[in-house]
């Protein structure tokens, strides 16, 4: 008579089983856990642009990872926070352009009102000189129309002269 296979089977599905139950109960395996959904949290806090949020729970994650002496968890979101700075660096420059941006368009309008276009010109010019290392001009909508608008009105200017 042959043995039946089903109860060893069982025996090894209990094993998995509780294997599995072990894993979960260990200290390291929840912090990671929990490190991980944090981290879930923190990079979707920061896709939002939420980037307090996004602080906060890098926060967590690394106090959590000074407690049970995570030195690669806490490497990790000090590049996390220093993405995070970059960022907030950046979007508070494109900010301070776009209001430059608009104050030009306003006094280049006017110049060029006036038929003052080589004044007109030269602010544009100078601006795109100061500015073109920093960032990219296609980035800005209205500073690309108005260097577009500026190429006509400045071979208007030159064959009327």
């Amino acid at each position: 008579m042959k043995k039946s296979k089903i109860p060893h089977k069982l025996k090894k599905a209990e094993v998995n089983t509780e294997d599995q139950e072990d894993l979960l109960k260990n200290p390291k395996i929840e912090i990671l856990s929990k490190i991980s959904d944090l981290k879930n949290i923190a990079n979707s806090s920061l896709l939002e642009t939420d980037y307090d949020n996004a602080i906060k729970y890098s926060e967590k994650i690394i106090r959590l990872a000074i407690k049970h002496n995570m030195n690669n968890q806490i490497k990790e979101q000090q590049n996390f926070i220093t993405l995070i700075a970059e960022k907030v660096q950046r979007d508070y420059f494109l900010s301070e352009i776009n209001k430059t941006v608009v104050k030009i368009h306003k006094i280049y309008n006017i110049l060029a009102e006036s038929n003052n276009f080589t004044q007109a010109h030269d602010i544009l010019e100078t601006f795109i000189n100061n500015y073109k290392e920093k960032i990219n001009i296609d980035q800005l909508p209205q500073i690309k129309a108005l260097i577009e608008k500026d190429k006509k009105e400045w071979v208007k200017y030159q064959i009327d002269s």
